[in-house]
């Protein structure tokens, strides 16, 4: 079910008749007032993942973001696509992909930074995304202008054999150090950082590629071919865990060809154990699946997958 109120969209949870003897299914839709007040929202973490791809480095950024108020964050500026939130990206960052459809087509792309235009709700939300950058073997200097205060900044570089550092940033042990069969990762940490600081880290001795300079046009990265074991730190790092580590997880074929096989081989077993999280994270990958294949209509695949986003978000308040 959806509702318009204030100009802003709302989504129930998905509702779902599971036998003849339930004709009547009852539900609430939360709706809000609304605020032009941007101080309201925070950024509590924000996280880059840097996997190697010579000449490239391939981000993945994750920002956890939340609205302290009652009211849902819009802005009703009389200028074409008014933003709410501003995202900071290295320059020359190229193919910026977001996880989800609707962000995806309504955030605007500039050179080091990013327009986020949607409204934002009272609580805590994600953001995901990738692109990457091109470097010149062996050294590549990354600068970040933060736009927001940061409670928790945060670098990751998969090792290849090459270094990061960073003045501003700690070194902090791997924190999927812990994890079998876990990808072994140099991590930078920085807390309490203000808005207007530009974060500056060299990478050093990374391989040549095939190409030294970025090309005229964007191409089409190779993203599917990324670590399996991202996904995996997402959840290690806490940002915002299993709501942005399963849109990561679904784009590395290997995880992809993981979870066909248990959903042919163990549905009912599935059904019993997993947590309600895992059950709404497979909903939403089976979803994203029937749209990428045609198999529904965009608005409806939206309205959907809005939907069962808002239940992970109702689900990490509770929690």
């Amino acid at each position: 079910l959806t509702t318009r109120y204030a100009d802003v969209e709302y989504y129930s949870r998905i509702l779902a008749f599971t036998s003849p003897e339930t004709p009547m299914l009852s539900t609430t839709i939360s709706v809000y007032e609304s605020t032009e007040n941007p101080s309201v929202v925070q950024v509590l973490e924000t996280h880059l993942i840097f996997e190697v791809q010579a000449p490239w480095l391939v981000v993945q950024q994750i920002v956890v973001l939340e609205n302290t108020s009652d009211r849902v964050l819009v802005n009703r500026a009389p200028v074409p696509h008014p933003p709410t939130l501003i995202l900071p990206i290295p320059t020359k960052a190229i193919d910026v992909q977001f996880d989800d459809q609707t962000i995806d087509q309504t955030t605007l792309r500039g050179e080091g930074v990013l327009t986020y235009t949607l409204p934002i709700g009272p609580g805590k939300d994600q953001i995901m995304f990738q692109y990457a950058v091109p470097y010149n073997a062996p050294r590549y200097e990354l600068s970040l202008p933060l736009t927001h205060d940061i409670a928790t900044l945060g670098f990751y570089l998969l090792d290849v054999g090459a270094t990061m550092h960073s003045q501003q940033l700690a070194s902090v042990p791997n924190p999927m150090g812990d994890t079998p069969g876990a990808p072994k990762l140099i991590a930078l940490k920085g807390e309490n950082l203000t808005a207007g600081t530009t974060i500056k880290a060299t990478f050093d001795k990374l391989p040549k590629g095939a190409r030294q300079t970025a090309p005229s046009s964007s191409p089409t990265l190779p993203f599917d071919n990324q670590t399996v074991g991202i996904g995996v730190l997402a959840l290690a790092i806490g940002a915002a865990a299993a709501a942005i580590a399963y849109p990561i997880l679904r784009k590395r074929r290997a995880h992809q060809d993981a979870l066909e096989d248990i959903d042919e081989e163990d549905e009912d077993a599935d059904a019993e154990t997993d947590a309600p999280r895992e059950r709404l994270l497979r909903q939403i990958v089976a979803l994203d699946d029937a749209f990428d294949a045609g198999e529904m209509a965009e608005a409806e695949y939206k309205k959907q997958r809005a939907a069962l986003k808002a239940q992970l978000v109702e689900m990490d308040k509770r929690e």
